[in-house]
């Protein structure tokens, strides 16, 4: 072959291979596009007025590309759909009760249809299910039946409940052996999901703890945490609260004392010579435990934090030997702990001198230390009125709410703060970060109580008069949700004097539960009601 011919042969294979790899990127290019389109998406839940664009609903493992989306039936108002993306978002405008939509997504080979559930969830305020009586309330007594109570009647008083990962309530408190003067034991116990008591727990529905001192206990929290049951009160030796230490439980699942943890089931602190109580508590991922309370130590009135090692010993590397002290002239069983993202510690307390004392919240790192960051140097003190009762804590992606009541003049009125993650007040919340309900006629005489938060909404609980009211809040602007309840109040037990909160919360099926207990005379039991609300 000449070198003439040789040359146009490889010109021409050279061409040939060229117009081969466009071909093949051409068709690369496409590639996807010679089948139809396959994807999935996860169901999805969130509140009215979530901001779902945040995090929009995306499906997933998409293969192959699509070209167009549509959905059926039309989304409700405020979503939308990406025709291009099949990505769906947008802010709900009213509830979504849980509903199944199709996404058709289309691209030149074909189409594929996927399923999305979506609930935009808002409290109504009105019962769920069976939960409670007609009344809105399921009473039972821990009355522990001692023959030596005179008169034959006794007195419980309620200060806290949870809810356990199975749904079940537990309910904490003190129990009298009689009327008011005497012996108090403190107790958990432990409802059904009907709210009725689990006779499983304890093969009686309780667990009544008559401590070593023995002459007054209280359990004023509880905490479920790897299969295990924590409990945090104290234990008085005598009428005087100036000898009390402060005491940790720790139950089975099953309501017995787990005698393998700490010293026969119990932890202490403050033994000697000191009033001491724990109020909350915490446990950790890996076991140890934060607590709070109030505390006589060496003749100083002081707030206190402490840590306890996953056994039950105090973890005596935190702080000072294993505690933090705040020193106030004036302490109450009103404060609150809440661990952040970051693993800090807060707490929110009444101190101060006994006429003019304020809501205070400190922040501490993990190991005990005055997180000076925060706030002013780590704190922060709110000055509304005279006095300040921070009533409780919450926490909703690292902003902190705090709900309580003051007084001005001879009345009380609740308010609501609300601090950045940097401990500086909202300035968008209410005036200056404070919402005082005191300003709306519907509140005049509110006691408010206990809050709870799910996704954009507060969940409020408090007294006016006799009677317990819950209503809810927007927790971006602070209004009152006009569709909760009757005109943004749920009232209950209106045939029942003297109510008392408790404590609220939100099971895991998206259902407030609140709590309370009664006494209609001084010589009556006091009973607990408990009622649940969609």
């Amino acid at each position: 072959m000449s070198d003439k011919a040789h040359h146009m042969r490889s010109l021409t294979l050279t061409y040939f291979l060229m117009a081969f790899v466009s071909l093949g990127c051409k068709e690369n290019f496409n590639f996807d596009q010679q089948f139809s389109p396959n994807f999935t998406y996860s169901d999805f839940s969130f509140s009215v007025g979530d901001n779902v664009s945040i995090v929009p609903i995306a499906p997933d493992g998409v293969i192959n590309s699509i070209n167009s989306c549509t959905i059926s039936p039309a989304l409700p108002s405020g979503l939308a759909i990406d025709n291009k993306t099949c990505v769906i978002s947008g802010i709900p405008s009213s509830p979504i009760d849980t509903a199944t939509y199709t996404v058709t997504a289309k691209n030149k080979a074909g189409s594929v249809n996927a399923t999305v559930s979506l609930t935009a969830y808002q409290f109504k305020g009105i019962r769920s299910g069976s939960f409670g009586d007609a009344d809105a309330s399921m009473p039972f007594d821990i009355n522990p039946d001692y023959t030596t109570a005179t008169p034959a009647t006794f007195k419980d008083t309620y200060y806290g409940m949870t809810v356990q990962p199975d749904g079940k309530l537990l309910v904490v408190g003190s129990t009298a052996r009689a009327y008011d003067s005497g012996p108090l034991d403190g107790f958990i116990a432990r409802l059904t999901t009907d709210g009725s008591l689990d006779t499983s727990f304890n093969a009686s529905g309780k667990y009544i703890y008559n401590g070593t001192w023995g002459f007054r206990d209280f359990i004023f929290d509880a905490k479920v945490h790897d299969n295990k049951i924590y409990a945090f009160g104290a234990s008085r030796s005598t009428t005087s609260a100036a000898d009390s230490r402060g005491m940790i439980l720790r139950l089975n699942m099953d309501g017995t004392l787990d005698t393998t943890w700490g010293s026969s089931g119990t932890a202490s602190i403050f033994t000697t010579a000191n009033t001491a109580f724990i109020l909350k508590g915490e446990v950790l991922a890996d076991g140890k435990l934060v607590v709070m309370g109030y505390a006589i130590v060496a003749t100083v009135r002081s707030y206190f934090v402490a840590k306890f090692n996953a056994d039950g010993t105090l973890d005596t590397t935190f702080a000072s030997s294993g505690s933090f002290l705040y020193p106030s002239e004036y302490t109450t069983s009103e404060g609150d702990l809440i661990i952040d993202s970051s693993g800090k510690i807060l707490i929110s307390v009444h101190a101060g001198i006994l006429t003019d004392y304020k809501t205070t919240v400190i922040r501490l790192t993990s190991s005990g230390a005055v997180d000076t960051t925060w706030g002013t140097s780590g704190v922060y003190t709110l000055t509304l009125g005279t006095l300040n009762y921070p009533r409780n804590f919450v926490l909703q992606d690292d902003v902190f709410l705090v709900g309580g009541q003051h007084k001005v003049g001879t009345e009380w009125f609740s308010y609501l703060l609300k601090l950045d993650s940097a401990g500086v007040p909202v300035t968008s919340w209410g005036v200056a970060g404070i919402l005082d309900l005191s300003v709306d006629p519907a509140f005049t005489g509110m006691a408010l109580r206990s809050t709870a938060v799910y996704s954009n909404q507060i969940i409020c609980a408090g007294n006016i008069g006799s009677n317990f009211k819950l209503f809810s809040l927007d927790l971006r602007t602070g209004a009152i949700i006009n569709s909760f309840g009757t005109n943004g109040f749920f009232t209950g037990n209106t045939a029942t004097p003297d109510m008392r909160l408790s404590e609220i919360t939100i099971d895991s099926s998206n259902k407030v539960i609140w709590g309370a207990g009664i006494a209609s005379t001084s010589s009556a039991n006091t009973l607990m009601h408990a009622v649940k609300l969609e």
